[in-house]
């Protein structure tokens, strides 16, 4: 009966792991469609239904899968996506345990300062942190429009898509979240005539992908704004940023 029971075990993992993956010449092929049918239901206008949310089991089911995968093979673009994925999926997760909240800055875990630095994401190689994601595995690559894809449960942070992001379409994915992102004048508002730039705090907290100074970043505001650079330089500002729940 042991012996019976642990094969059952072997092949309930096995057949959630080839949910997850398929390998076509040596690559792999990540699936995100449940995390995409998932946000599909409860992400509307960039904002979440945390009470749906919080009563569907198929986040954590994705979850589950992505922990198994092993990315040895996989193209840069499909770990871009694989993470960014992980690190929204988790926040959601996470915040959808803990609600209702006002903000995710009120979910305490005991023995860290704050939510972002516990280990809370379970992957291949071991428990990490929503920090670590953040800036041991994405800045690293360098792609400062990652800051527009990741999702920190903020009315302040960019709009959550109703979309995983896949390798396929990744590039297409990350520009239209910076288009929308620099053209929402809820969170940046840029004047050419009194030229003047009032941006996210995000610019502010991580300068140092957008150039390290401000003029990196209205090199980065013009270039997805989608309206003609000035010749005379912009002064920049940053807005408060509001820590509210995204929630509908």
């Amino acid at each position: 009966m042991i012996v019976r029971t642990a094969i059952i075990a072997v092949v309930v993992i096995a057949c959630t792991f080839t949910a997850a993956v398929s390998f076509s010449k040596n690559v792999a092929r990540v699936d995100h469609s449940l995390l995409s049918a998932v946000l599909k239901d409860v992400v509307s206008n960039g904002r979440v239904d945390y009470a749906r949310l919080k009563r569907d089991t198929r986040l954590s089911t994705y979850l589950t899968a992505m922990s198994k995968v092993v990315m040895a093979s996989m193209s840069e673009d499909e770990r871009t996506a694989y993470w960014i994925n992980v690190y929204n999926a988790a926040t959601l997760h996470i915040v959808s345990q803990h609600f209702p909240i006002r903000s995710i800055r009120d979910i305490s875990i005991q023995g860290y300062p704050s939510v972002w630095k516990a280990p809370l994401v379970s992957t291949h190689t071991g428990m990490v942190s929503l920090d670590h994601i953040e800036n041991n595995v994405l800045r690293p690559r360098g792609d400062a429009r990652i800051h527009m894809a990741l999702v920190c449960a903020a009315v302040s942070c960019p709009p959550l898509r109703s979309e995983a992001y896949t390798a396929a379409d990744l590039q297409g994915q990350l520009d239209d979240q910076c288009r929308q992102f620099v053209r929402d004048r809820r969170h940046n508002v840029i004047d050419t005539t009194a030229r003047t730039a009032r941006v996210s705090k995000i610019f502010e907290w991580f300068i140092a992908d957008f150039g390290g100074n401000p003029a990196g970043i209205v090199d980065f505001l013009y270039q997805h704004a989608g309206i003609d650079r000035p010749v005379r330089p912009l002064t920049v500002t940053f807005a408060d940023y509001d820590w509210s729940l995204n929630v509908q």
